[in-house]
């Protein structure tokens, strides 16, 4: 055990030399183990040669204390498994208690890789700006030669350089094709959450290469609560809770059943969040609170995912009872909707049209690429003098500025939904489905897609769809949504026929 008795950095020639019980006066179990209990916990490690690479490199930030959920934090990374899972609410020191085991290491190890990312590479960029700032002044504001680490910093190829070879690396962005080449000890993945599922496939293509050939490699993914159960993050924490191979992980929360009645409780607020009472106090908390609407709250400061984010909204069952018999040709009254995947990989048109009570989805095409969709949504909207839905972003409104500028069919015909629009027009889609007025023709790339999507909060009564399984393609719900609210919008062109006499 590390005590304060030990005289760890008696020897340093560092300017931020302190003996140990500066930071621990008592012992380090003693300090980790005197706070709130996390929701949960994997087996923690009680290596003294690691727990000192921690403190050097809390020393080297210039950490006047050291709180118990920081030595819970390095523990758990050095518990020796390949995959690490740091889940704590906001403001808990959480990646600055990651930054000092892992500066620690490139301290003290030879040869040490580190690569670091987060959502952005403007994200990434503003962690190292930051960091390097708390460090210069723990350093006292001297001279950066006389560091024990060379910090890079143009954009695009920031990292610092350690005389034994050791090497922190900052991406400029979080893709697959960033982290491709050379390889690293730890790949550190923060704000984990704020990657879908498509980009979290991606990005874990990129970052386990790298790991291939070091020995001892550890993949750390790093968050708060997310908007939906699904992607990187989620999947490997549920990995973690259930103690599968491989995975270690260290979860801050309140209990999974607490309600947004209870999320007011000050008392579940002390449960859940280790920096109350450490970092921080209830008066401070108060105060966010009123700065943050329910949704907000409970994940960025309770770590409670949404329960129904994830959950598949079509059940099979009802969704197979709703199949009707391909039709001999779709009604003279209909409207169309398509959607473009968000890296372009995919897209589909869906026409959509009401017969009576019941509302019937088509699925007119779907396939990879999106440079097919403006000549052949043209095609559609012409022959059935239609008008077309679209959720006005990204490749979707590339489409249709294509299409008003080769002035194809009437603008008044294309349908943007706004912003505002997107919560309710979903809504309507799952209304008529709860109501079993939804019907649709068995087409697999329709149900597919609807059986794979989940919903995502968007404020504090809102919510839209999104994937709900890893790398799930919902461009036809996307572009179903968008066909019903073009349909319900404008007013339906009735065809004249000439009256023979």
């Amino acid at each position: 055990m590390v005590t304060a008795d030990t005289g760890v950095f008696e020897n340093s020639s560092t300017p931020l030399a302190r003996r140990l019980q500066d930071f621990l006066p008592g012992g380090w179990e003693e300090k980790r183990d005197s706070h709130i209990k996390p929701l949960f916990s994997s087996k923690l490690s009680d290596d003294e040669a690691m727990r000192e690479e921690f403190l050097a490199g809390a020393q080297l930030l210039g950490l006047e204390t050291i709180h118990p959920q920081q030595l819970m934090v390095a523990d758990t990374l050095n518990n020796g498994e390949e995959t690490v899972v740091i889940e704590m609410p906001r403001r808990s020191s959480k990646s600055t208690s990651i930054l000092a085991v892992l500066l620690g290491r490139c301290l003290t190890r030879r040869q040490y890789k580190v690569t670091f990312t987060a959502q952005s590479g403007t994200k990434t960029a503003e962690f190292s700006r930051d960091w390097l700032n708390d460090i210069d002044a723990a350093l006292g504001f001297i001279e950066e030669s006389a560091w024990p680490f060379k910090p890079r910093k143009q954009a695009g190829s920031i990292q610092w350089t350690f005389p034994n070879g050791s090497v922190f690396k900052f991406l400029n962005t979080p893709t697959a094709k960033a982290l491709r080449g050379g390889a690293a000890d730890v790949v550190w993945v923060d704000e984990s959450q704020e990657f879908d599922a498509e980009q979290s496939a991606e990005l874990k293509a990129g970052a386990l290469p790298l790991m291939d050939t070091r020995d001892d490699a550890q993949l750390i993914l790093s968050g708060t609560a997310g908007k939906q159960r699904s992607g990187w993050f989620w999947d490997t924490l549920e990995v973690g809770r259930k103690a599968g191979a491989g995975v270690a992980i260290l979860e801050y929360a309140a209990d999974p059943s607490t309600t947004y009645e209870q999320i007011n409780d000050e008392d579940v607020w002390a449960s859940a969040h280790p920096s109350i009472g450490t970092l921080t106090s209830l008066e401070k908390m108060r105060s966010r609170r009123e700065a943050f609407g329910d949704p907000e709250w409970a994940m960025e400061y309770l770590g409670l995912w949404p329960e129904d984010y994830s959950v598949s909204v079509f059940d099979s069952a009802k969704w197979g009872a709703s199949e009707r018999p391909v039709p001999k040709a779709m009604p003279d009254n209909v409207a169309f909707g398509y959607d473009v995947s968000f890296n372009g990989s995919t897209a589909a048109i869906v026409a959509a049209w009401r017969d009576g009570d019941d509302v019937f989805f088509n699925l007119v095409e779907h396939r990879s690429g999106s440079s097919w969709v403006r000549p052949r949504i043209v095609e559609l909207s012409k022959k059935y003098k239609a008008a077309v839905g679209l959720n006005d972003i990204g490749g979707v409104r590339a489409v249709r500025e294509e299409v008003e500028r080769a002035r194809s069919i009437p603008k008044s015909r294309i349908v943007p939904v706004a912003y505002a629009q997107i919560a309710p027009s979903c809504s309507t889609i799952l209304r008529e489905f709860d109501d079993d007025h939804m019907k649709h023709f068995g087409q697999a790339g329709l149900t597919e897609a609807f059986l794979q999507v989940a919903r995502q909060q968007m404020g504090d009564k809102a919510w839209k769809w999104v994937p709900g399984v890893a790398g799930a393609d919902i461009t036809p719900v996307w572009a179903a949504t968008m066909a019903l609210r073009a349909f319900d919008e404008k007013p339906q062109v009735k065809r004249l026929h000439a009256i023979v006499a």
